[in-house]
């Protein structure tokens, strides 16, 4: 009589190996997109922020007399969004800097220099007003906010401005130190007269 034997097979070292390798594969892709997925739910929470400053300034700025922006408004050739932080014709905001009393919060429609802390206060900086939004100078972290006074609308999309009447524009930039200019906020709000 004849005895067969049968083999129990198992998993090989090399097959092992290879199942870790792609087990650790997946896990640095799932570890990155965690990673990915924090960086852009902090840039959504600053962005809020900024956007919080810029309105302050929209704000302000609909109380204010706007008889002489039509003398201060310049006509760029580079859309406004798309110039660089601290370039010309964009200017900080030229508002006096408001602090709080004893050292509080101060306006934040006022002054052009910030800090956000981690709590969501957002405190404005008693910096020089003639500082660019580029200069290194700035502290790391600071936000800056720059406006602009352009003629004409910011975008007329095919239409056309009533015949005699005079549009400005008003831009309102704010950005974090090292921002590029597309991760700053950008708002307008227009003046026809």
């Amino acid at each position: 009589m004849m005895r067969t034997h049968s083999k129990a097979r198992g998993f090989t070292l090399v097959e092992t190996i290879v199942a870790l390798g792609i087990l650790a594969i997946a896990m640095i892709g799932a570890f990155a997109g965690v990673v990915y997925s924090s960086h852009d739910l902090r840039e959504g929470q600053l962005r809020q922020h900024k956007m919080a400053l810029a309105d302050a300034t929209a704000q302000r700025s609909m109380l204010s007399d706007k008889g002489g922006w039509g003398l201060l408004a310049v006509a760029p050739a580079t859309p406004p969004p798309q110039m660089f932080i601290g370039a010309l014709p964009w200017t900080v905001d030229p508002s006096p800097f408001v602090g709080g009393p004893d050292g509080g919060i101060g306006d934040i429609s006022a002054g052009a220099y910030f800090n956000i802390y981690p709590d969501g206060t957002i405190k404005p900086l008693d910096i020089n007003p003639r500082v660019a939004c580029n200069d290194s100078s700035l502290p790391e972290g600071s936000y800056c906010r720059e406006v602009l006074l352009t003629q004409g609308l910011p975008n007329l999309d095919g239409g056309t401005p009533p015949v005699g009447s005079q549009q400005v524009t008003q831009w309102i930039r704010v950005s974090r130190k090292g921002d590029l200019p597309g991760m700053a906020v950008v708002q307008t709000k227009v003046l026809a007269r």
